[in-house]
């Protein structure tokens, strides 16, 4: 059974748990130009919505998807007896371009496919969801945009590039710009895939697995804080499987798409967005929605003391860190206590 088949199979079983799931479904954008000037012929946009929209259309939450994550990241949120109930809210969760489930390097037919693949922007992918929105349903207004790392940093772009359009945003766990040293992490990454042989023309199908170790190397050392190595006292082989594990988690094609996905993370800054001559400054002041900030204190991808700095310029704002030793894990809510802290943080918003 191959990874897709896969994948299709556990969406169908979740299904049976969520009655009010609408099926899986796939939209076509064609004509897309992206922000450097590519055109693009039809961008294939995969979603999920759990409930339905009101006559008022006023009860519209979406949930983007984020770097390695999947439809159903959010699934432990949503749910007739959770604080994101189908049966008040219709929730969208789009997939970002660049993971895999909408339009992707391993997916894409020439000329885009594998290592021709376009990088998008958070801005391009505001604009596509923005499109989903207003062709699918001619909504007007969503009640709040709910996002995780980079499902985050789309939110603080949907409130800087459709100030009208959204009333709430719940970033967690990432900022409205890659600062430099984020940069310099990503480029890190990168260069781990860009040393494998014939890279752009492979598309990484014959990944190296001295390469592919290398590159689950990375995430591990960065995803979890220094506190939760340090007080989970990993041995070196324990170490090692953990390693083994990140690189047998995804396939050639699925790490060709993340690569894509990186260089969108990297080229994040809301303060290039039209009228704010590049500063992240005067478009966060823009801001109108009511945005509720959650950044983890121990995380190593967005730093609370970025976060920090982003909230002082932000008109009508609560900052409410996520006192965690797991890192950026924390905005997942892998473990009790951070997932209770943010369904406390969602009721908060949603009332």
């Amino acid at each position: 059974m191959s990874i897709v088949q896969k994948k299709n199979l556990i969406f169908l079983v979740l299904c049976l748990n969520f009655v009010q799931a609408y099926a899986q479904k796939i939209v076509k954008i064609r004509d897309f130009t992206l922000e450097s000037g590519v055109k693009f012929p039809e961008i294939s946009l995969q979603y999920l919505a759990y409930g339905e929209l009101n006559e008022q259309k006023n009860n519209v939450l979406v949930l983007p998807t984020f770097f390695a994550g999947s439809l159903h990241s959010y699934d432990k949120w949503i749910g007739k007896d959770k604080v994101l109930n189908p049966e008040k809210y219709f929730i969208v969760i789009p997939a970002l371009v660049s993971s895999g489930f909408s339009s992707s390097p391993s997916n894409t037919p020439i000329p885009f496919n594998k290592g021709k693949f376009p990088v998008f922007q958070i801005r391009d992918n505001a604009k596509i969801i923005h499109t989903l929105l207003k062709n699918e349903w001619n909504i007007n207004k969503i009640k709040a945009i709910i996002g995780f790392s980079m499902g985050g940093m789309l939110a603080f772009q949907m409130a800087v590039s459709y100030p009208d359009f959204v009333e709430n945003i719940m970033p967690i766990c990432g900022t409205a710009k890659i600062y430099p040293h984020g940069f310099l992490r990503l480029e890190s990454l990168n260069a781990i895939l860009e040393a494998n042989p014939n890279f752009r023309e492979s598309g990484l199908d014959t990944l190296s697995p001295t390469i592919k170790r290398a590159w689950a190397a990375h995430w591990n050392a960065w995803l979890y804080s220094q506190s939760w190595w340090r007080l989970n006292k990993k041995s070196s082989s324990e170490v090692d499987e953990m390693i083994n594990a990140w690189a047998k988690r995804y396939s050639n094609a699925e790490v060709l798409d993340q690569y894509f996905l990186a260089k969108t993370w990297q080229l994040h800054d809301v303060g290039n967005s039209p009228g704010f001559d590049g500063k992240v400054e005067a478009a966060l002041a823009s801001i109108r929605a009511k945005v509720y900030y959650l950044p983890s204190t121990t995380d190593l991808y967005f730093h609370i003391d970025d976060a920090k700095y982003e909230a002082k310029f932000i008109k009508n704002v609560e900052f409410l860190p996520i006192s965690s030793n797991w890192g950026h894990l924390a905005g997942i809510g892998v473990v009790p206590e951070d997932s209770e802290f943010i369904q406390q943080c969602l009721t908060r918003l949603l009332k």
